[in-house]
């Protein structure tokens, strides 16, 4: 029996009826080939001639042992080799999708349109959230978060109607530097709030004077993440040299413990239009090892490194904790403090001037909060999925809701209510 012919579809008619018709549909098509292929023209015009570059570079970056607050989007409790590490999900893919972020490519989420170099994952999910809520939204802005760090530079994004934008930093460097940032809060007559901090050797064994056993955290001003940061103790200090700049941040030794461990709480805050809120999601990262108040131990004190192999230290959403409200306000009420030295960011925020601050701190064992840092520049991004949904994403997306459209959250709300009574 002969094989059935293969199905090739409908036929198609031939000659000149048939070539006329094709000549009709192609002069039809023709103009709209032109403008697509002007349209590639502009898009390529704007692109960094140097693109190809700068993402390699930023893979290679966001690949290295150099990551932190101010690289790419490593957590705030990651390690360096943290993308890397065996055992942790999905890393290299998230660690890609964030170098390729840095180079600040527009996105355009429902009616949302905006440029991040930092956080993207979580800034996307929050203007998912934010577009899901406000779906007629047609105030035609542009937002952005775009880290200048290391001499990168916001990409030409054409004319806005308005454009929303991070407080320069050529004014935040010295809030993000812990010795500059030291002075301000002494020159503002607010340093009581974050832990006692020296500027030489010689100043803090004056001031601990009759404490044999205090410690201090000798810190690099640029430094982040526990990164060029150890502990020593008196002696210590007497015999091994300080770098020219570091300071010395006097130990809070006696902690309220989690499961007897020492934690930090990574705090957030918005500076927007002259006026300081404080949001209701925070983290507790809890160290690995128990806590010994005498030890110098680097895994005791310091390390927040969540995604290494072998990692003890764990993350928490501060409002799952049953003290979390208290330790939230207790830290609201340090942040109060100084707002003195914080004026200069009021002054040169707007309402389309902004900044997130990150800020860390201890709680001693009477319940008060010590502040040992605040970043300019706070990892938004986090290998915890659940961090990210819990906190960062539900920041971000009050954060922008305020920002962009106006609205006061009901989780962020200014620093001093936030400071007045602790809310479950």
């Amino acid at each position: 029996m002969a094989a059935a012919a293969a199905d090739t579809g409908p036929s198609v008619a031939s000659g000149p009826q048939h070539e006329s018709a094709m000549a009709s549909v192609l002069a039809a098509l023709l103009p709209r080939f032109e403008a697509l292929e002007r349209s590639f023209e502009r898009l390529a015009a704007r692109l960094p001639e140097d693109l190809e570059a700068r993402l390699v570079a930023a893979v290679r970056g966001a690949l290295s042992p150099a990551g932190g607050d101010r690289k790419l989007e490593e957590a705030h409790h990651s390690g360096g080799g943290a993308a890397a590490a065996p055992g942790v999900a999905s890393t290299n893919a998230g660690t890609l999708a964030r170098a390729g972020a840095e180079v600040g490519v527009l996105a355009r989420t429902g009616p949302f349109s905006y440029c991040v170099n930092r956080g993207k994952p979580s800034f996307d999910a929050a203007f998912r959230a934010l577009a899901d809520a406000n779906p007629g939204y047609e105030g035609g802005a542009l937002f952005t978060y775009f880290d200048t760090y290391g001499g990168k530079q916001l990409p030409e994004l054409g004319w806005w109607p308005r454009q929303v934008q991070l407080i320069d930093r050529n004014v935040t460097n010295d809030f993000d530097n812990k010795r500059t940032f030291a002075q301000q809060l002494q020159s503002a007559g607010c340093e009581q709030a974050f832990a006692q901090t020296h500027f030489t050797v010689q100043e803090a064994l004056r001031a601990s004077e009759g404490c044999l056993d205090a410690l201090f955290f000798v810190k690099s001003p640029h430094g982040t993440a526990g990164r060029d940061m150890h502990v020593a103790t008196r002696e210590e200090l007497q015999r091994r040299p300080v770098q020219d700049g570091y300071v010395l941040q006097r130990a809070v030794q006696d902690l309220t413990l989690i499961d007897g461990r020492k934690f930090v709480v990574r705090f957030f805050a918005l500076i927007h239009d002259g006026v300081v809120l404080a949001h209701r999601r925070a983290v507790a990262i809890v160290h690995g090892p128990f806590y010994e108040r005498d030890s110098t131990d680097y895994d005791v004190q310091i390390c927040h490194d969540t995604a290494k192999a072998g990692s003890e230290v764990r993350c928490c959403a501060l409002d799952s904790l049953p003290d979390g409200a208290a330790w939230h306000c207790a830290i609201a009420q340090r942040l109060m403090e100084i707002m003195p030295a914080l004026q200069p960011l009021c002054d040169r925020s707007s309402a389309d001037r902004y900044a997130v601050l990150g800020l860390d701190a201890l709680i001693d064992d009477r319940g008060e909060a010590r502040l040992i840092e605040t970043n300019m520049y706070p990892n938004l991004w986090d290998f915890n999925e659940d961090i990210n949904v819990r906190v960062k994403q539900a920041m971000l997306r009050d954060v922008l809701a305020r920002v962009l459209l106006g609205q006061s959250p009901a989780e962020l709300q200014p620093v001093d209510i936030a400071a007045s009574t602790p809310q479950a």
